[in-house]
């Protein structure tokens, strides 16, 4: 069970996935800027290859910290993307994920 902010959190879901030799995880669910963004970086923390389906994840609107008004869900949504895919993980749509899922898995 998920206690925690992300799927990898005192859930024992790693060593379970490299019990049975899974190295490559795609990632899609609500709310990008908590629960996936927690979900890819401990998996690649972990050491698996991470993606992000940027057709299978959303935001929500976020109130700004030092002023009025809100940050619309779809500019969070573009930041934490942009902010995963250039360090962390691979921004792919569901489209390629089939290839993905297969591509260097000679080589893992």
């Amino acid at each position: 069970m998920k206690r925690t902010s992300g799927a990898f959190g005192a859930t024992g879901l790693a060593q379970w996935l490299e019990a049975r030799g899974i190295k490559r995880l795609a990632v899609v669910g609500a709310s990008v800027n908590h629960c996936v963004s927690s979900t890819l970086r401990a998996g690649y923390d972990a050491g698996f290859t991470m993606a992000v389906l940027r057709d299978g994840v959303f935001g929500f609107d976020l109130p700004r910290i030092d002023t009025e008004g809100m940050i619309a869900a779809d500019v969070v949504l573009e930041v934490v993307l942009a902010s995963l895919g250039r360090e962390l993980v691979q921004v792919i749509s569901a489209a390629t994920l089939e290839a993905w899922t297969t591509q260097g898995a000679a080589t893992e």
